[in-house]
Formats: structure tokens, C-alpha cells, sequence
């Protein structure tokens, strides 16, 4: 039986044509169904009524392009982009934590701008190694990009949708970690010329040592007048940080314009982005571009350490495993001069004590 001829249909039109037996004369009948296949395009699976060149035909067809503009294509499923919507749409990364899913799909998304339209099959180890030197300015960025696309090509190969994983090859680069921490002089800086709700996003940073995105989204009924109960969003971990008694003062200072403590100037809550970049402004304003809003936790964590907690003490502020509370403080602490002299006053005491115990 001859197939129909698709070269004159319109676009997106697709036919399919089908054959039965007819029940009165037992003849086989073909009839030919038009249907809508447009990438991106909503597939509701009913053809299109009427004949091709019926104004039936062509007034659904209509209707159905006028739906589908402006909606993004559908990328090919043999597509570096195909590979990575696919994983967007999986139950792997929906079961990421929020902060998680957001820098994957950063990193997907610069990722995309490099291959997007290529096959994932061709992108080979070489490409992976080029990448990596390409970010060797930026470490870290540069192993967290082959973290994420590593994983990505394995969830794809786990589903037979790749053949092999161009990323499981490269070896990370070597990172320091970082040492920098805001002294006394650096925070009186800061807080000299940072407005209001910037004043009490640092205080809030460095009295209780935690995250960015996690005091972001605190809202007022997590905090009972003397401490703040979250979950943190990277762990997961539920915790309870007491406050500062200056911290306590600046949160009764604090207008309550929204359910988020933290709000911009126009008291709604703050996005990442726009934060981030009023940070980087007043740091820059100040003199202090080496030092990160991160460094704030690790601010906290010496702070701590110079007052005389023990690791489990900071551990229960930060919100860590007390396995890894070790591992933790080899990576945040910064020995100052002020653990230093205390450490050798303990020492003169020690001995002090020794030598009145001789005699």
C-alpha cells in the first residue's frame, strides 16, 4: 500500500496511516490521521481534524502554532543540551538539596553554552581535559564544573543513554584552601559603610556561622528571641544557634517588613544575586576584595577557637558531624596572634606551677 505523501504537508505535520479489516465486506481499508509534532510543542496525541487543505485542517493548525511560539525547542535527545534536560527531568536531581540543584544547573547551563548543539557523543576526554585547563585560573570552579559533568555523564551511562564518560578521566586540580578571615579592622570597615540590612546580614554571618543561602532564607518564626532553629540546606542537619547579645540588639532594631529577617532595601527578601553583588560593591569600597562572604563561617570558627571552645563547642554552632569536626577546623582555622600569646601564657603558667611544685 503506497504511503501518503508528506513533502506538500505543512510543517510540524506528521501522518501516520493505519489499516483495518472491514466488517461488512472484509476488505482492508487504509485511512491516513494527521497529527501536530512540534518540538517543545504540547502533544494532547488526538489528529488533526479534516482533510489537509480543509479550513477545519488549517484553523486548528493555526491554533496550535500560535500555542507553541515563544516556547523553547526541545532539544535532541543525542544532544550534549538533550543529555542534560533529560537529567533536569530525573528523580536525581529533583532529590538534590535546593542549593545543590541551583549550582548544577549554573553549571549545566555554562556547560550548555559550550556544547549545547554538539552530540554527547563526541565529546571525548580531550574536551574534558581542555576544559579543566581552560578554568585553571579558578580551581575550584574548574573541579566543581567536572564534579557536576562527571556525574551527569554517569547517570547517563547507568541509563544506556551514553556509551562512555569523558569526565571520569581528568584529575582535579590542586586548591589551597583558603586562609583569609575579616579581622576586627576589616568588619569595623565594613560596617561603617554598609547600610542597614547589610549591617545585619554580616552580623548575623559572623555571630552564628552559617551559610549564605541558609541566612538568606531565615524566616522570624525561626527565631525565639534568644536563638534561631533551621535545617541547613546543604546537610540537612536540623540545629539550634544561640545569639549574640549584639546580635539579639540588632534583630529588635530590625523592622519586620516580611516573613525573611533579611531583606532588601525595599523590604522584600533578598534574591542570591542581587545580595552578591551589593556585597562585592562594599567590600570593593572598603579595600577588601580578597575577602568572601564565606569567610565569615570561617571568621566564626576562630572566633570561637580564640575564645577557648573545644571542637565539639564549634561543631554544635556550625551545624558539623562531630566526625568531622577535626577535619572541619583543619580547613576553616587560621592560627592568629592572639591563640598564640594565649597559648604561651598557658604555658608560662604551666610552668610557673612545675617549679613551685619542685620546691
Amino acid at each position: 500500500m503506497p504511503k501518503p505523501n508528506s513533502r506538500n504537508l505543512p510543517p510540524y505535520v506528521k501522518t501516520q496511516t493505519r489499516t483495518y479489516r472491514h466488517k461488512a465486506t472484509g476488505e482492508k481499508v487504509a485511512k491516513t490521521y494527521h497529527y501536530y509534532r512540534r518540538p517543545g510543542a504540547p502533544n494532547d496525541g488526538e489528529p488533526i481534524p479534516g482533510d489537509p487543505n480543509s479550513p477545519e485542517f488549517l484553523a486548528t493548525l493555526a491554533a496550535y502554532n500560535a500555542r507553541a511560539d515563544g516556547q523553547p525547542e526541545k532539544p535532541h535527545e543525542s544532544t550534549v543540551a538533550g543529555l542534560f534536560a533529560a537529567f533536569r527531568l530525573s528523580p536525581e536531581f529533583s532529590r538534590l538539596r535546593d542549593k545543590t540543584r541551583y549550582d548544577y544547573d549554573r553549571i549545566l547551563t555554562r556547560a550548555e553554552g559550550f556544547w549545547g548543539d554538539l552530540p554527547h557523543a563526541s565529546i571525548t576526554t580531550k574536551i574534558a581535559y581542555a576544559l579543566r585547563d581552560k578554568l585553571q585560573k579558578t580551581p575550584r570552579q574548574a573541579n566543581l564544573m567536572l564534579d557536576v559533568l562527571r556525574r551527569v555523564w554517569q547517570w547517563g551511562a547507568r541509563r544506556e543513554l551514553v556509551q562512555d564518560n569523558p569526565f571520569a578521566r581528568p584529575e582535579r586540580l590542586p586548591t589551597k584552601p583558603r586562609s583569609d578571615y575579616w579581622t576586627p579592622e576589616d568588619e569595623a570597615a565594613f560596617l561603617a559603610v554598609a547600610p542597614p540590612e547589610m549591617r545585619l546580614a554580616f552580623i548575623m554571618a559572623v555571630d552564628t556561622g552559617q551559610r549564605r543561602g541558609d541566612l538568606l532564607g531565615m524566616v522570624w518564626t525561626a527565631y525565639d528571641g534568644e536563638g534561631f532553629r533551621l535545617r541547613q540546606s546543604k546537610t540537612g542537619k536540623a540545629i539550634r544557634v544561640p545569639v549574640t547579645a549584639r546580635l539579639r540588639e540588632a534583630l529588635a532594631a530590625t523592622p519586620r517588613t516580611s516573613t525573611h529577617i533579611l531583606t532588601d532595601p525595599t523590604g522584600k527578601p533578598w534574591s542570591a544575586d542581587t545580595f552578591g553583588h551589593l556585597f562585592t560593591d562594599l567590600k570593593r569600597a572598603i579595600g577588601r576584595e580578597h575577602l568572601h562572604f564565606h569567610d565569615l563561617r570561617r571568621t566564626a570558627v576562630v572566633r570561637l577557637s580564640e575564645a577557648g571552645c573545644t571542637i565539639l563547642e564549634i561543631a554544635s554552632v556550625t551545624g558539623h558531624t562531630i566526625q568531622h569536626s577535626q577535619r572541619i577546623l583543619d580547613t576553616y582555622h587560621v592560627a592568629t596572634e592572639q591563640q598564640a600569646t594565649a597559648a604561651v601564657a598557658r604555658l608560662e603558667a604551666h610552668n610557673r606551677k612545675a617549679r613551685t611544685n619542685r620546691k
